[in-house]
């Protein structure tokens, strides 16, 4: 092994990374490369190779992809990848899926390009890589090599992120006594205790400014139309695409509304550094989250995403992470309404208009309703 590249696993095997890897077609021998150096169990989870057309479809879990060699094929894969890295070892916010899917000289020739793709896909979404062979300059062992090489510099992409946010986490712990005023900037998730199976939860973001009952009552529903055991979770973003990071002292007055609430209804409260539902997904594989109507419209609008394409591809990614929706009614607001609830249209999953592609992937709360408005409870306090 070259120095430079043992030097590149090294590092890799040094960073709190934790990874399953996924590699067809070429590659394979960055498996072998990330074994042979010492440490690689802190590092490697798993690693397959599916090569045959039937072990592709058992990989994806979705039946063979249309063409094996593409961008699309590699995040499928890494996708695939992280899932089966989140049933082993839970959600650890440290673990990466790779997918590696490569085209590469080959008796009879290949007509089309000898080209590579690797992406990885964890808690901060993908990352995509390309590289394209001048054919008949190498034979297929150093075409292997080279496509090896591209993936253990993902693994090396994906370490330096995760190294940068152990020392966020380190700068976060070193200046506590100066922390009141601070944003949360490096928080991922947390919980007390043993952190269950995302895909044994049942999650209910929010904002949760304030908790009320209409939150508790929500969550109750969900959780009794989903399997016995299942667990019911508050999941608090500490960061707003719009409006940035919370501060501590203000994440610290939220939370600790939730006091007694796993005594009562056993649910528990992660916070997340995840504002997107791309990103909840990514952390919280096969989880089944609650949103209200207008959370489902704006889910669903291409707006949000730059194109129906680019949406279509997101919930492709969320599909296939495991993750589907419970959509609750709400009170349609007007611009007199100020939130109150008192007027307006009640809306369901019925007045949403979901793409028959992802149907499957949400379900209506039904019958319940509780016309409650954090907007409202929020000025019934100030004027008070």
């Amino acid at each position: 092994m070259e120095p430079a590249l043992r030097a590149a696993v090294e590092a890799v095997h040094a960073s709190p990374l934790r990874a399953v890897l996924h590699v067809t077609g070429g590659g394979a021998q960055s498996v072998g490369w990330i074994a042979a150096v010492p440490g690689a169990s802190r590092t490697l989870i798993d690693a397959r190779v599916p090569y045959a057309r039937e072990s592709m479809a058992d990989a994806l879990a979705s039946g063979p992809p249309a063409q094996f060699v593409s961008a699309s094929t590699a995040r499928d894969m890494a996708v695939a990848a992280y899932r089966r890295g989140a049933r082993l070892c839970g959600g650890d916010r440290h673990l990466v899926g790779l997918g590696c899917t490569c085209a590469l000289t080959s008796h009879p020739p290949k007509r089309g390009e000898h080209r590579c793709h690797v992406a990885t896909f964890g808690a901060r979404g993908f990352a995509e890589y390309v590289l394209t062979m001048e054919k008949g300059r190498r034979d297929r062992w150093e075409e292997d090599g080279l496509a090896s090489a591209l993936v253990v510099q993902a693994l090396a992409d994906a370490a330096a992120e995760a190294e940068a946010d152990g020392d966020a986490d380190a700068r976060s712990h070193d200046g506590s006594h100066h922390q009141q005023n601070q944003p949360c900037g490096s928080l991922v998730c947390t919980a007390v205790g043993v952190a269950p199976r995302p895909d044994s939860c049942v999650v209910l973001p929010g904002s949760f400014n304030p908790l009320h009952d209409g939150h508790r009552s929500m969550l109750e529903r969900a959780i009794a139309m989903r399997p016995r055991g299942s667990v019911p979770v508050y999941e608090l973003a500490v960061t707003n695409a719009d409006k940035g990071t919370l501060p501590t002292a203000e994440v610290r007055r939220r939370v600790e509304q939730f006091a007694g609430e796993g005594s009562s209804s056993h649910a528990r409260l992660w916070l997340t550094r995840a504002p997107l539902y791309s990103q909840k997904a990514a952390l919280m594989p096969g989880a089944t989250f609650v949103l209200g109507h207008d959370t489902a419209v704006r889910l669903l609008n291409p707006r949000y995403y730059g194109g129906e394409g680019e949406m279509r591809a997101a919930l492709r990614t969320m599909r296939a992470t495991g993750c589907t929706f419970i959509v609750a009614g709400r009170v349609e607001q007007d611009a007199g309404n100020a939130g109150d609830g008192a007027s307006g249209r009640f809306l369901t999953l019925r007045d949403v208009d979901v793409p028959s592609e992802f149907v499957g992937m949400f379900e209506d709360l039904g019958d319940w309703r509780m016309d409650v408005s954090s907007t409202a409870l929020r000025a019934a306090k100030d004027a008070g």
